[in-house]
């Protein structure tokens, strides 16, 4: 099997270069595996070990987690140990990047539009393009791993390693670190998610404290269930949910398109960019997975051109919904996009829409706090201590459910403070350094300067980035103290 040569030159492309030509190679049928594993937008798909050559070998990791010693033990990894399935096609690749990338951050989508306005369509098309390059990227740093036993910790330690011996383990635990908060985040606004919209359900019935105790019970033995989201039927309601959120959010705009002219509309707001991008960022959670989606593919030299139609395909679904919403309900729009839905038009639909949504979020909590413990127990010396990590799980669950709990009435907030910081770290800052640091022999003077300049500056939008998102927040309490008050 040839392997894919992906030049440093070619990396920096332009986003459109290769699309013409190549179209015949995602145009041929072939079965969507509903396995996937939805975790949320950075959730992994769940295939069989694939060789990266034609001989038997390890598998990429696509998180940073630790294989379990025991065989047939409880881990979460993308490719199991023995496998011996084909290869995938170019547009069965494409599908599963468009599965793992595109999650519940959908709902979102609209808010973001109407916090910084419509013109924020712009930092939607930058953020795509930053993963697309960003993408290519992780794949190159791990092709030059030399271990084929590799996890993202792993790679982490590798590239630091360049700066000296003791960078190590800066690397391995920099990498550790954000992706553990990252999902203490994403398991939180999935937390939050669930009994939010139990609540729309079930409100004229019960008191919001209750169902939130209720949804705390219900999903606190999935703690344990670490295999929970490989059962198919969870896999098909991940898979089937933000397919229903797009075609209603779209569907019900274009029935409705009358109400484009019951609301006026501000281009940009400055201040909301914060919020909009760490929004956009959010949806970057997947890159952690390109490489085995890249090692399990038969073409690896359409995987350049497959990257591309996948952002381009995030671009248009993301802002054909941002949109939507946005043109529905205009300065209305809620932070979770079925509040208003449930409002208005209301309906048997979008009291399906709604439970398959709650179904989702009971579904992720468990893969979510799995990736928040697997890279602590596996330091701690956990892996074969059943009991402690138990205790562990049951520590990660009370941290989730406090963090969700405290962010519950800004959940806009909690979004864009994970996207801005923890994605930008994990999907765009440690990429453009791992792969300036592992591969600085071969880059030419333009490109280390280009690279090197596109790390320092994403590090400055991160700070910006999270100040705009809590100087927007002190705004929007003191506008609420003062209607208060009024």
């Amino acid at each position: 099997m040839k392997k894919l040569a992906v030049s440093p030159a070619s990396l920096s492309a332009n986003f459109f270069d290769s699309v013409q030509g190549t179209v015949g190679a995602l145009t041929t049928t072939s079965p969507t595996y509903l396995t996937t594993q939805w975790m949320r937008a950075s959730s992994v798909p769940n295939f069989r070990s694939l060789n990266k050559d034609d001989t038997e070998c390890e598998a990429f990791r696509s998180l940073p987690v630790k294989r379990s010693a025991q065989p047939g033990g409880n881990h979460y990894v993308l490719f199991g140990e023995q496998a011996n399935a084909k290869d995938l096609t170019t547009w069965e690749a494409y599908t599963t990047c468009i599965n793992m990338y595109v999650g519940m951050s959908l709902l979102s989508m609209g808010y973001s539009l109407m916090i910084g306005g419509y013109m924020q369509v712009i930092s939607l098309m930058v953020v795509m393009l930053i993963g697309n390059y960003t993408g290519l990227l992780m794949v190159e740093c791990f092709e030059k791993y030399p271990d084929p036993e590799i996890s993202y910790e792993k790679l982490g330690g590798f590239a630091m390693a360049k700066l000296g011996a003791g960078w190590e383990k800066v690397g391995v635990y920099m990498v550790a670190l954000s992706v553990t908060i990252e999902f203490v985040g994403v398991a939180s606004i999935a937390y939050v998610f669930l009994f939010e919209h139990a609540y729309m359900l079930v409100s004229q019935w019960f008191m919001f404290r209750d169902v939130v105790i209720v949804c705390t019970a219900i999903s606190f033995p999935t703690v344990f269930a670490l295999n929970f989201s490989e059962m198919t039927i969870w896999s098909l309601v991940g898979t089937i949910a933000p397919i229903v959120v797009v075609l209603a959010c779209v569907g019900i705009f274009a029935v409705n398109y009358d109400r484009f002219n019951e609301h006026t509309y501000d281009a940009f707001h400055f201040d909301g960019t914060g919020i909009s991008s760490g929004i956009f960022l959010f949806a970057l959670g997947g890159h952690a997975a390109l490489p085995s989606v890249y090692n399990s593919m038969h073409r690896k030299q359409d995987f350049p051109f497959m990257v591309r139609s996948v952002f381009i395909t995030m671009f248009f679904l993301y802002g054909a919904v941002a949109l939507s919403c946005l043109f529905t309900f205009g300065s209305e729009t809620n932070v979770l996009i079925t509040a208003n839905y449930a409002e208005w038009p209301g309906g048997a639909v979008i009291t399906s829409l709604i439970i398959l949504i709650l179904l989702k979020c009971l579904s992720i909590l468990p893969g979510n706090l799995n990736m928040v413990c697997e890279i602590p127990e596996s330091m701690m010396g956990f892996d074969e201590k059943p009991n402690k990590k138990r205790v562990c799980r049951v520590s990660a669950f009370i941290l989730v459910c406090a963090v969700g709990l405290l962010a519950r009435h800004h959940l806009e907030v909690l979004e864009a403070t994970t996207g801005a910081v923890c994605t930008m770290a994990t999907s765009v800052i440690f990429p453009i350094l791992f792969y300036v640091l592992i591969l600085w022999d071969e880059l030419s003077y333009w490109q280390r300067t280009k690279n090197i300049f596109l790390f320092f500056l994403s590090i400055v939008l991160t700070v910006w980035f999270t100040w705009q998102t809590f100087h927007m927040l002190k705004v929007i309490e003191e506008a609420e103290a003062e209607t208060i008050t009024n």
